[in-house]
């Protein structure tokens, strides 16, 4: 079996699937009073009351059977009368895309119509983005129009289309400004629209072009893909030939990532897309030609370099618009179709998900007994196209994430600063600090909040853990002469002890006096611990005599700040005074103990030897006096 037989039996059995589940899109509506009914196999033609030149929309229930239409400017019921109160809305029989319907969120009875005006406003009459409500419980289950022509905003474009919310149960309704390049994403919810609506400004800018131009950059289709992943638009007008496709993100409703193509279709303009059922091709009509452009290459040069011309008009009438390739959209049989103006037919791409010749362009598909079509085809929520067809395509997203690590640890008197990677937005810590680095020195669970753009606030923790050296802190002691002191820690394991005589290990033994050092290792960290050995030995009720350091290390590490004695429980009162090399006091102090940070004045001294003078009394009242230097290290 051939490849293009492969391909054509595997559509067969995908098309009797999707015909099987009848959609919101089985019955069409188009020209100057058509139907097309795609419950069977092939399609039916009928007749409708629709009148249209270019856009409108139409909607069924979930088993298939027809609702209502409109063309922006009358509503129709499903007997084709227009419906009560279902007149007098604000578009026009010459706008791209005049109307959409789209029901509301977890309602059974209630539908939106928007509606666009006409150029923009520029040449007259309604020009912005409205709504218009219906109730189908009304008038006997055949509906009626509640609320009419409610303004989202007063000057688009006549682009409009729809796409499903992330959550699969809200809508995005996409309009364009007219007169710059911003796109208005509104959120259709069951409490209704949500405002205001989230704004891109990205891609060309939407004016009026000079006189004597066709029409105006406020002309030309826009459409959704299938998946609502991407968003697709033309700028109509022969000075620009423009074709733009964007991502689109369904969580929060922004646009990026402009993708910019030129159809090139001799002298004609692009009118209307439509993305494949498997949202990886696009086709742009032109007037007298149809283009496939393959999405899937992704990068624009190639996008536009392996541009296809799957169908050429060679029906053209001089003069006359009649035959001229315009709508174009997918049906629940999986094909697109294509509107031909003035004409009794459409034309149909029967495989459009295949690059080039092989989307099967087929110049007459579905007949009518009348040349009732002019440029329009229904206007659809894009998800409602392809509800079996094809599986999910995946989006590409707009929001960042936000993942902080689980667990950190940061050693005992240290400060660590967390620091989030992230392009832009705003964070906000549970201890109310904002920004994108948070300094912490102690342990706990930090929690912070991430805000970006429109899109939902995400919440993320990280554990700080603490490690300590887990030993007990040193003591300055006394020891007798020609004896061993010796000192034995507790074991603890993962630990690596260096003391400053060489040693290693919790046990520590020396026969000297004077200031020792111990030097802790755990994990990462390193803590340090000093303590004063003094070698005194006498009678056991002698008094041991007063300690006085001869180093300290003031830089509030914990141990040895301070430069004070030591076994002063037997002195009633001291008096130091200590200078500098300069002979400059720095500092003074009278009463029971004295205690020396290290500062002068408020001013940190600096490393060095100083000299002091220390008097002090016993409880005998004998006075005593000590001379000495001690020296600072920072």
């Amino acid at each position: 079996m051939r490849g293009s037989e492969i391909i054509t039996t595997l559509f067969i059995f995908v098309s009797t699937v999707c015909l099987s589940q009848p959609s919101t899109t089985n019955n069409w509506v188009v020209g100057i009073g058509g139907l097309i009914d795609f419950n069977t196999d092939p399609p039916q033609v009928g007749e409708s009351a629709l009148e249209s030149f270019e856009g409108f929309s139409v909607i069924s229930d979930s088993d298939g059977t027809l609702l209502f239409y409109s063309n922006g400017i009358k509503v129709w019921n499903a007997n084709h009368e227009v419906m009560q109160n279902g007149f007098g809305l604000n578009s026009h029989l010459s706008t791209t895309n005049a109307a959409l319907i789209v029901p509301k969120p977890l309602s059974e009875n209630i539908y939106y119509i928007f509606t666009v005006g006409v150029y923009g406003g520029n040449q007259g009459g309604f020009g912005g983005t409205a709504y218009t409500v219906v109730d189908m419980s009304l008038d006997g289950g055949l509906g009626g129009v509640t609320h009419k022509n409610i303004l989202l905003h007063e000057k688009s474009t006549e682009k409009l289309c729809a796409t499903l919310h992330k959550n699969e149960t809200d809508y995005w309704i996409m309009t364009h400004d007219f007169g710059n390049n911003q796109f208005r994403a509104f959120l259709l919810t069951q409490e209704g629209i949500a405002h205001p609506p989230v704004i891109s400004a990205i891609g060309s800018v939407h004016k009026e072009l000079p006189v004597g131009d066709w029409g105006s950059r406020a002309t030309g289709s826009m459409r959704f893909s299938p998946s609502g992943c991407r968003l697709g638009l033309v700028v109509a007008g022969s000075q620009l030939d423009t074709v733009q496709v964007f991502n689109f993100d369904r969580l929060s409703g922004f646009i990026f990532d402009a993708v910019t193509l030129k159809a090139g279709c001799s002298s004609s303009n692009p009118y209307a897309l439509c993305f494949s059922p498997d949202n990886q091709l696009l086709y742009v009509s032109g007037h007298n030609c149809i283009y496939q452009f393959d999405l899937s290459h992704e990068v624009q040069s190639t996008i536009q370099e392996q541009r296809k011309t799957i169908a050429f008009n060679t029906l053209q009438e001089t003069g006359s618009p009649k035959y001229q390739f315009m709508d174009l959209q997918i049906a629940p049989n999986g094909k697109i179709y294509v509107a031909r103006i003035l004409t009794n037919y459409l034309s149909s791409i029967d495989e459009p998900n295949s690059v080039g010749d092989a989307c099967n362009f087929v110049d007459v598909s579905i007949t009518f007994e009348s040349e009732l079509l002019r440029y329009g085809l229904p206007n659809f929520v894009s998800n409602y196209l392809t509800p079996n067809l094809t599986e999910p395509s995946t989006c590409k997203e707009f929001c960042p994430p936000f993942n902080l690590e689980d667990e950190v640890t940061i050693c005992r008197g240290d400060t660590l600063t967390i620091t989030v990677d992230s392009p832009e937005g705003s964070l906000l810590w549970d201890n109310g600090n904002k920004g994108f680095e948070l300094q912490v020195f102690e342990e706990g669970v930090y929690r912070a909040n991430y805000s970006f753009f429109n899109c939902p606030t995400l919440t993320d923790s990280i554990q700080v853990s603490l490690i300590s050296n887990n030993l007990p802190e040193l003591q300055d002691t006394v020891a007798c002469p020609d004896h061993t002191f010796t000192l034995e820690l507790p074991f603890a394991a993962g630990q690596d002890l260096l003391w400053s005589n060489g040693m290693t290990g919790p046990v520590f033994e020396t026969e000297e006096s004077g200031l020792f050092e111990l030097v802790i290792i755990n994990d990462d960290c390193i803590f340090n611990d000093s303590f004063f050995i003094d070698h005194f030995c006498g009678p056991e009720t002698a008094q041991p005599p007063l300690v006085i350091p001869n180093i300290f290390t003031p830089n509030n590490d914990g141990m040895n700040d301070f430069f004070r004695p030591f076994n002063y429980e037997g002195i009633k009162n001291m008096e130091i005074s200590i200078y500098n090399r300069w002979g400059n006091l720095v500092y003074h102090e009278n009463g029971p103990v004295f205690s020396w940070d290290g500062y002068q004045n408020g001013v940190k001294s600096s490393s060095g030897t100083y000299f002091y003078i220390l008097h002090y009394t016993n409880l005998t009242n004998e006075l005593s006096t000590i001379q000495g230097t001690i020296t600072l290290v920072e």
